[in-house]
């Protein structure tokens, strides 16, 4: 099979072909109505993107609740 820039396959531990990663930027045309036909819509994944938290807010939540167990 020829390689394909943006497109790599990931094998299971005993070598078989597993997963695809494919990268979005190159080949977002293409895969949205495979996506839409599975129920993924890339307009929502944008928008719950956008809400989403940075790593350093993820920590601080992450911290605060860690804390709150063992401060019982």
């Amino acid at each position: 099979m020829p390689r394909i820039a943006g497109i790599q396959f990931e094998k299971d531990s005993k070598g078989n072909n597993r997963y695809i990663r494919i990268d979005l930027k190159k080949h977002r045309k293409e895969l949205e109505p495979f996506l839409k036909t599975i129920g993924i819509d890339n307009e929502d994944f944008e928008k719950d993107w956008e809400r989403g938290m940075t790593t350093e807010a993820c920590k601080t939540v992450m911290h605060k609740r860690i804390a709150k167990w063992y401060n019982k």
